[in-house]
């Protein structure tokens, strides 16, 4: 079953919350295996979705670091996997809403400067034509 999409996704692709959670589960469930076997060069083995962005990689790197400190990979991994999934799915919905947030103020200053220009270009008119009417 299928959710509502999360539009704009880094990858620019609309992505259902199920599509985007089974992403992030199954490469979350890789980084917990990986990081609890110490396998080196890891990072660079690991491909990362195309929906996780620089700072999101290092967040998923560092839960998955304190999960296995705490053993919690051990304990309930299958919880650990899905609390981590759902932090991180987290993490870019809300980046996401930053963004489109930040990208509607910035259309709405466009706006504003465009009807403050066009209502100077407007008094200019009517300026020009007084002026113009006073000549005659």
């Amino acid at each position: 079953m299928q959710k509502a999409p999360i539009d704009g996704i880094v990858t620019h692709m609309k992505r259902t919350h199920y599509s985007l959670g089974s992403t992030l589960y199954d490469f979350i469930v890789e980084t917990l295996k990986k990081t609890r076997t110490a396998e080196r060069g890891w990072a660079a083995l690991q491909e990362p979705p195309r929906c996780v962005d620089a700072h999101t990689l290092e967040c998923v790197y560092t839960l998955c670091q304190e999960a296995i400190e705490k053993k919690e990979d051990i304990r309930h991994f299958r919880t650990t996997a899905a609390c981590l999934t759902d932090t991180i799915a987290t993490l870019i919905r809300e980046k996401e809403e930053i963004v489109h947030a930040e990208e509607w103020r910035k259309n709405q200053d466009e706006v504003k400067a465009k009807r403050a220009d066009e209502q100077l270009r407007k008094e200019e008119i009517a300026l020009a034509m007084q002026h113009g009417m006073e000549g005659r």
